[in-house]
């Protein structure tokens, strides 16, 4: 959930957005704008979009750079801290630590892919349907001190792409947009993989699309 306030001519901003994030996090990150973060599972954020402010910290060299603890659950247990590092070139020598609690548990992983079917496939969307091509493989992680895990899933690349509008967040998304490609989570067969890639397109026409269906063609419409 996200709600603006925007005023004046340079168009100022606040930014007030709940999201749901495995992780136990706290921080401030300075980048276009000053984003204040606190939150557990439930995350709550602050952000801070002023002319003179975003001026002033690319003056003072410290635009992109983040103060931060976080405590992450989607990738295993992960434990990380930046002070003022780089957040989009972390380089050697900057204050930023990363620890991924569950991988030294686990140790080194061999990642190996069986393929179980491939073929070229058609997606049935509601305006046509595109041709793709499906490969489901089962993924197995073997590890130096923990069991293995095995998970069968599928990637589909769609030459043409499935059409939908982008999530209008930022410039380069306010248009349209497409899926070009997918890998799914588990599945059990390629039929399956191909209508959770239908849902999920559908899904983001009527989210983002700004029309009340799933039908590509009432983009002309308007």
């Amino acid at each position: 959930m996200r709600k603006f306030f925007r005023f004046n001519k340079y168009q100022n901003s606040i930014c007030v957005e709940v999201y749901k994030l495995p992780s136990v996090r706290v921080g401030v990150e300075f980048g276009e704008n000053i984003v204040f973060r606190i939150g557990a599972f439930i995350q709550l954020a602050l952000s801070f979009n002023f002319r003179g402010l975003n001026l002033w910290l690319y003056k003072k060299g410290i635009h992109n750079r983040g103060l931060e603890f976080n405590i992450g659950f989607s990738d295993g247990l992960t434990v990380s801290l930046n002070l003022m590092a780089d957040t989009m070139d972390w380089k050697r020598g900057q204050w930023k630590w990363y620890w991924n609690i569950s991988d030294r548990i686990k140790g080194k992983v061999e990642v190996l892919k069986k393929v179980i079917e491939e073929r070229d496939i058609l997606i049935p969307m509601p305006e046509k349907s595109y041709n793709a091509h499906a490969v489901l493989a089962d993924w197995t992680w073997k590890y130096q001190r923990w069991f293995p895990m095995t998970v069968r899933r599928c990637e589909i690349d769609i030459l043409e792409g499935l059409p939908h509008a982008g999530k209008g967040e930022n410039s380069w998304d306010c248009g349209n947009d497409a899926t070009f490609s997918i890998t799914t989570g588990k599945v059990r067969n390629i039929p399956e993989a191909v209508g959770n890639l239908v849902g999920n397109v559908l899904n983001t026409r009527v989210k983002h699309g700004g029309w009340k269906d799933y039908k590509w063609d009432r983009v002309k419409q308007k």
